[in-house]
Protein backbone atom coordinates (compact mmCIF):
# COMPACT_ATOMS: atom_id res chain seq x y z
CA UNK A 1 0.00 0.00 0.00
CA UNK A 2 1.28 3.47 -0.91
CA UNK A 3 2.08 5.80 1.97
CA UNK A 4 -0.54 8.41 2.84
CA UNK A 5 -0.88 12.03 3.92
CA UNK A 6 -4.16 13.17 5.50
CA UNK A 7 -5.42 16.74 5.48
CA UNK A 8 -7.98 17.56 8.19
CA UNK A 9 -10.37 20.49 8.03
CA UNK A 10 -10.48 21.21 11.76
CA UNK A 11 -13.76 22.34 13.28
CA UNK A 12 -14.64 22.98 16.92
CA UNK A 13 -16.38 19.72 17.85
CA UNK A 14 -13.65 18.87 20.36
CA UNK A 15 -14.72 21.73 22.63
CA UNK A 16 -18.43 21.70 21.73
CA UNK A 17 -18.66 18.02 22.70
CA UNK A 18 -16.75 18.39 25.96
CA UNK A 19 -19.88 18.89 28.16
CA UNK A 20 -20.94 15.33 27.20
CA UNK A 21 -17.89 13.87 28.90
CA UNK A 22 -18.38 12.12 32.24
CA UNK A 23 -15.48 14.10 33.70
CA UNK A 24 -16.87 17.50 32.72
CA UNK A 25 -18.10 18.16 36.26
CA UNK A 26 -14.52 18.07 37.50
CA UNK A 27 -14.06 21.54 36.06
CA UNK A 28 -14.84 24.52 38.25
CA UNK A 29 -18.23 26.20 37.86
CA UNK A 30 -16.56 29.15 36.12
CA UNK A 31 -14.74 26.96 33.60
CA UNK A 32 -17.83 24.85 32.89
CA UNK A 33 -19.79 28.01 32.11
CA UNK A 34 -16.98 29.17 29.84
CA UNK A 35 -16.97 25.92 27.85
CA UNK A 36 -20.76 26.04 27.52
CA UNK A 37 -20.47 29.60 26.18
CA UNK A 38 -17.91 28.42 23.63
CA UNK A 39 -20.46 25.94 22.32
CA UNK A 40 -22.65 28.85 21.21
CA UNK A 41 -20.08 31.13 19.55
CA UNK A 42 -17.61 30.95 16.68
CA UNK A 43 -14.74 32.50 18.64
CA UNK A 44 -13.66 33.94 21.99
CA UNK A 45 -10.32 35.61 22.81
CA UNK A 46 -10.46 34.02 26.27
CA UNK A 47 -9.39 30.77 24.58
CA UNK A 48 -5.84 32.13 24.55
CA UNK A 49 -5.71 31.60 28.31
CA UNK A 50 -6.11 27.88 27.70
CA UNK A 51 -3.65 27.32 24.84
CA UNK A 52 -1.36 25.52 27.23
CA UNK A 53 -0.87 21.94 28.38
CA UNK A 54 -1.33 23.22 31.95
CA UNK A 55 -4.88 24.51 31.30
CA UNK A 56 -7.60 22.47 33.07
CA UNK A 57 -9.82 22.77 29.99
CA UNK A 58 -7.05 21.57 27.68
CA UNK A 59 -6.19 18.69 30.01
CA UNK A 60 -9.81 17.56 30.24
CA UNK A 61 -10.40 17.87 26.48
CA UNK A 62 -7.27 15.81 25.76
CA UNK A 63 -8.32 13.23 28.34
CA UNK A 64 -11.73 12.99 26.64
CA UNK A 65 -10.18 12.67 23.17
CA UNK A 66 -7.72 10.03 24.35
CA UNK A 67 -10.44 8.05 26.10
CA UNK A 68 -13.29 8.40 23.56
CA UNK A 69 -11.83 9.88 20.35
CA UNK A 70 -14.80 9.14 18.11
CA UNK A 71 -17.28 10.65 20.53
CA UNK A 72 -15.14 13.65 21.34
CA UNK A 73 -14.04 14.70 17.85
CA UNK A 74 -15.87 14.69 14.52
CA UNK A 75 -12.52 14.75 12.70
CA UNK A 76 -11.16 11.75 14.60
CA UNK A 77 -14.44 9.90 14.20
CA UNK A 78 -14.07 10.08 10.42
CA UNK A 79 -10.33 9.37 10.50
CA UNK A 80 -10.48 6.35 12.81
CA UNK A 81 -13.57 4.98 11.08
CA UNK A 82 -11.78 5.18 7.73
CA UNK A 83 -8.79 3.33 9.15
CA UNK A 84 -11.04 0.61 10.56
CA UNK A 85 -13.35 0.15 7.55
CA UNK A 86 -10.60 0.32 4.92
CA UNK A 87 -7.94 -1.54 6.90
CA UNK A 88 -5.47 1.35 7.05
CA UNK A 89 -2.62 0.97 9.55
CA UNK A 90 -1.22 4.06 11.30
CA UNK A 91 2.19 2.98 9.93
CA UNK A 92 0.97 3.80 6.42
CA UNK A 93 0.19 7.41 7.34
CA UNK A 94 3.34 9.53 7.37
CA UNK A 95 1.78 12.91 8.07
CA UNK A 96 -1.41 14.71 9.09
CA UNK A 97 -2.03 18.37 8.31
CA UNK A 98 -4.44 20.10 10.69
CA UNK A 99 -5.86 22.99 8.65
CA UNK A 100 -7.74 25.41 10.85
CA UNK A 101 -9.52 28.75 10.92
CA UNK A 102 -7.78 31.91 12.04
CA UNK A 103 -9.64 31.87 15.37
CA UNK A 104 -8.82 31.31 19.04
CA UNK A 105 -11.36 28.52 19.47
CA UNK A 106 -9.97 26.58 16.51
CA UNK A 107 -6.46 27.04 17.92
CA UNK A 108 -7.51 25.31 21.14
CA UNK A 109 -9.26 22.45 19.34
CA UNK A 110 -6.26 21.97 17.05
CA UNK A 111 -3.88 21.88 20.00
CA UNK A 112 -5.89 19.03 21.52
CA UNK A 113 -6.03 17.08 18.24
CA UNK A 114 -2.33 17.61 17.62
CA UNK A 115 -1.33 16.27 21.02
CA UNK A 116 -3.56 13.22 20.57
CA UNK A 117 -2.38 12.42 17.03
CA UNK A 118 1.31 12.76 17.86
CA UNK A 119 1.01 9.53 19.83
CA UNK A 120 0.06 7.55 16.70
CA UNK A 121 1.23 9.53 13.65
CA UNK A 122 4.87 10.25 12.81
CA UNK A 123 4.38 13.91 11.88
CA UNK A 124 1.51 16.30 12.65
CA UNK A 125 1.54 19.86 11.31
CA UNK A 126 -0.81 22.69 12.20
CA UNK A 127 -1.69 25.08 9.36
CA UNK A 128 -3.44 28.38 10.10
CA UNK A 129 -5.33 29.87 7.13
CA UNK A 130 -5.24 33.70 7.22
CA UNK A 131 -8.72 35.22 7.36
CA UNK A 132 -10.44 31.83 7.47
CA UNK A 133 -13.27 32.10 10.00
CA UNK A 134 -13.09 35.91 10.04
CA UNK A 135 -13.63 37.12 6.47
CA UNK A 136 -15.71 34.92 4.16
CA UNK A 137 -14.23 35.71 0.74
CA UNK A 138 -10.65 36.18 1.90
CA UNK A 139 -10.76 33.13 4.14
CA UNK A 140 -12.32 30.92 1.49
CA UNK A 141 -9.79 31.68 -1.24
CA UNK A 142 -6.92 31.32 1.25
CA UNK A 143 -8.34 27.96 2.34
CA UNK A 144 -8.48 26.81 -1.27
CA UNK A 145 -4.91 27.93 -1.87
CA UNK A 146 -3.71 26.18 1.28
CA UNK A 147 -5.39 22.88 0.39
CA UNK A 148 -4.24 23.12 -3.23
CA UNK A 149 -0.60 23.73 -2.27
CA UNK A 150 -0.52 20.90 0.29
CA UNK A 151 -2.03 18.39 -2.13
CA UNK A 152 0.17 19.51 -5.01
CA UNK A 153 3.35 19.26 -2.93
CA UNK A 154 2.55 15.82 -1.48
CA UNK A 155 0.85 14.01 -4.37
CA UNK A 156 4.00 12.64 -6.04
CA UNK A 157 5.20 10.80 -2.97
CA UNK A 158 1.89 10.06 -1.23
CA UNK A 159 -1.78 9.34 -1.69
CA UNK A 160 -3.43 12.45 -0.26
CA UNK A 161 -6.69 12.09 1.68
CA UNK A 162 -8.88 15.08 2.56
CA UNK A 163 -10.84 14.68 5.80
CA UNK A 164 -13.72 17.07 5.04
CA UNK A 165 -15.77 16.36 8.17
CA UNK A 166 -14.98 19.57 10.06
CA UNK A 167 -16.16 23.07 9.18
CA UNK A 168 -19.10 24.56 7.28
CA UNK A 169 -20.49 23.28 3.98
CA UNK A 170 -19.33 26.11 1.65
CA UNK A 171 -15.78 25.84 2.95
CA UNK A 172 -15.83 22.03 2.75
CA UNK A 173 -17.14 22.13 -0.82
CA UNK A 174 -14.45 24.55 -1.99
CA UNK A 175 -11.77 22.58 -0.14
CA UNK A 176 -12.80 19.45 -2.07
CA UNK A 177 -12.49 21.36 -5.36
CA UNK A 178 -9.05 22.65 -4.34
CA UNK A 179 -7.96 19.14 -3.33
CA UNK A 180 -9.05 17.74 -6.70
CA UNK A 181 -7.20 20.54 -8.53
CA UNK A 182 -4.14 19.77 -6.42
CA UNK A 183 -4.20 16.06 -7.19
CA UNK A 184 -5.56 14.52 -3.98
CA UNK A 185 -6.68 10.91 -4.18
CA UNK A 186 -9.71 10.73 -1.86
CA UNK A 187 -12.06 12.81 0.23
CA UNK A 188 -13.84 11.26 3.20
CA UNK A 189 -16.33 12.28 5.86
CA UNK A 190 -19.06 10.93 8.11
CA UNK A 191 -22.30 10.94 6.11
CA UNK A 192 -25.06 12.78 7.96
CA UNK A 193 -27.82 10.33 7.02
CA UNK A 194 -25.96 7.00 6.99
CA UNK A 195 -23.84 7.91 10.07
CA UNK A 196 -20.84 6.04 8.67
CA UNK A 197 -17.62 6.98 6.96
CA UNK A 198 -17.70 7.43 3.19
CA UNK A 199 -14.56 7.70 1.07
CA UNK A 200 -14.93 9.15 -2.40
CA UNK A 201 -12.22 8.89 -5.09
CA UNK A 202 -11.42 12.35 -6.41
CA UNK A 203 -11.47 12.67 -10.18
CA UNK A 204 -8.67 14.87 -11.58
CA UNK A 205 -10.08 18.21 -12.66
CA UNK A 206 -8.74 21.28 -14.42
CA UNK A 207 -10.07 24.74 -15.15
CA UNK A 208 -12.18 25.23 -18.27
CA UNK A 209 -10.40 27.30 -20.90
CA UNK A 210 -13.29 29.77 -20.96
CA UNK A 211 -12.91 30.38 -17.24
CA UNK A 212 -9.14 30.77 -17.59
CA UNK A 213 -9.66 33.37 -20.31
CA UNK A 214 -12.19 35.19 -18.12
CA UNK A 215 -9.80 35.29 -15.17
CA UNK A 216 -6.97 36.49 -17.39
CA UNK A 217 -9.16 39.29 -18.69
CA UNK A 218 -9.31 40.74 -15.18
CA UNK A 219 -5.54 40.85 -14.64
CA UNK A 220 -4.35 44.49 -14.49
CA UNK A 221 -7.85 45.72 -15.24
CA UNK A 222 -8.80 48.90 -13.40
CA UNK A 223 -11.33 48.30 -10.63
CA UNK A 224 -13.33 51.29 -11.91
CA UNK A 225 -14.00 49.25 -15.07
CA UNK A 226 -15.74 46.49 -13.12
CA UNK A 227 -19.43 47.05 -13.73
CA UNK A 228 -21.69 44.14 -12.81
CA UNK A 229 -22.29 42.54 -9.42
CA UNK A 230 -21.20 39.20 -10.91
CA UNK A 231 -17.84 40.70 -11.90
CA UNK A 232 -17.43 42.26 -8.45
CA UNK A 233 -18.01 38.80 -6.93
CA UNK A 234 -15.20 37.38 -9.06
CA UNK A 235 -12.96 40.25 -7.98
CA UNK A 236 -13.71 39.75 -4.25
CA UNK A 237 -12.76 36.09 -4.40
CA UNK A 238 -9.87 35.99 -6.83
CA UNK A 239 -8.22 39.41 -6.96
CA UNK A 240 -6.76 42.16 -4.82
CA UNK A 241 -6.71 45.85 -5.67
CA UNK A 242 -3.33 47.55 -5.89
CA UNK A 243 -3.08 51.12 -7.15
CA UNK A 244 -6.58 50.88 -8.52
CA UNK A 245 -5.71 47.81 -10.60
CA UNK A 246 -6.69 44.16 -10.14
CA UNK A 247 -3.88 41.79 -9.22
CA UNK A 248 -4.47 38.04 -8.89
CA UNK A 249 -4.38 36.40 -5.50
CA UNK A 250 -1.81 33.60 -5.03
CA UNK A 251 -4.11 30.71 -6.03
CA UNK A 252 -5.10 32.44 -9.27
CA UNK A 253 -1.50 33.38 -10.02
CA UNK A 254 -0.43 29.77 -9.68
CA UNK A 255 -3.33 28.31 -11.66
CA UNK A 256 -2.75 30.82 -14.47
CA UNK A 257 1.01 30.40 -14.44
CA UNK A 258 1.57 33.93 -13.15
CA UNK A 259 3.60 33.04 -10.06
CA UNK A 260 5.67 36.18 -10.41
CA UNK A 261 2.60 38.44 -10.23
Amino acid sequence: MRKQVHVFLVGTSTIRNLPRYDGFNRLSKELKELVLEWGKVTDDPRCTNHLSVSSPIFKLALEYVNEKPREASAELNAFLSLMEVYGISPNVIDKVYLVRTDTYLAALCTLVLREHLRAIIREVEEVVVPGYGRDFEEGLINLMYTIYRICRSERREYDVYLNATGGFKPESAMAVIAAALGGASYVYYIHEAFREVKAIPLMPISLKEEFVRELRSFVDKRYSEVRSEFERTIVRFFFKIEGGKLRPKPLVSELLGLEGS
